[in-house]
């Protein structure tokens, strides 16, 4: 990671391990809730649910879902399930709303949702509905809607 003028930074590559340490450096002190869940909360909760949590899905989980930044905060899990943005809440959700069973959200904004699917692809779903707009990745998405605000 290069800095670049007015202390933002730059991710050399769309890799999820450089997304989330710039992430991490942007956001400085705004981890707000409870701990990021470890592996064994990960686990109980696709156990329960019947998802598969995406490996880059699964980083951004145990190491940023715990901190805001710029208008987003990521959903999370915790062991009683009760934080005020639990994914099994958003899971349940948009599984009763017709999103398909492999999406998996990551961060909800004003009843809009961004899910990533099975490939690791990262899809909008608009309280209006299904749309076309979609991210390669979960590294691309945390770079461009996330750290960029595009």
């Amino acid at each position: 990671m290069e800095e670049h003028g007015k202390g933002f930074y730059k991710v050399n590559m769309y890799c999820i391990g450089s997304a989330i340490d710039c992430v991490v450096m942007l956001a400085k002190e705004n981890a707000l809730r409870p701990p990021c869940p470890s592996d064994f909360i990960i686990d109980k909760f696709q156990a329960k649910y019947g998802v598969n949590i995406h490996k880059d899905h699964r980083a951004l989980l145990s190491r940023v879902s715990n901190i805001f930044f710029r208008h987003y905060e990521l959903l999370t899990i915790t062991e009683r399930e009760d934080s005020a943005s639990e994914l099994s809440e958003a899971l349940l959700f948009l599984r009763e709303n017709g999103v398909p069973k492999d999406w998996v959200p990551v961060c909800e904004s004003n009843g809009d949702y961004f899910c990533v699917d099975s490939d690791g692809v990262v899809h909008f779903w608009s309280h209006n509905g299904p749309t076309d707009e979609k991210w390669e990745s979960l590294a691309h998405w945390v770079k461009q809607v996330w750290i960029d605000g595009e």
